[in-house]
């Protein structure tokens, strides 16, 4: 703590994304690595007068994605069904 610098510990987050398989993982890297860039920039610049010295910690939390499958044909209401304004289709296909 020379010339009352005081350290301060900041923290940046990116919102969680789904990533798919035929997502490119090379730009979805660099789009994120300068979202965070961008941030610390904009903390420097803007609520700080100090600089960024070091990354202290870098946390990636992965889940799986496991998407909802519908599986089931809900009647209309009566008068929705007599108006004749609406397909409400069957199939049994349970993966949709």
């Amino acid at each position: 703590m020379e010339d009352g610098w005081i350290p301060e510990e900041k923290s940046f987050r990116t919102k969680n994304e789904v990533i798919l398989q035929p997502t490119n993982l090379d730009q979805y890297y660099d789009a994120v690595s300068k979202k965070l860039m961008s941030e610390c920039e904009e903390f420097q610049e803007k609520e700080s007068e100090g600089t960024l010295d070091e990354i202290i910690k870098l946390e990636v939390r992965l889940s799986k994605y496991v998407p909802l499958k519908g599986s089931s044909h809900i009647d209309l209401p009566l008068s929705i069904t007599q108006k004749h304004a609406v397909i409400n289709v069957k199939n049994n296909y349970h993966e949709c």
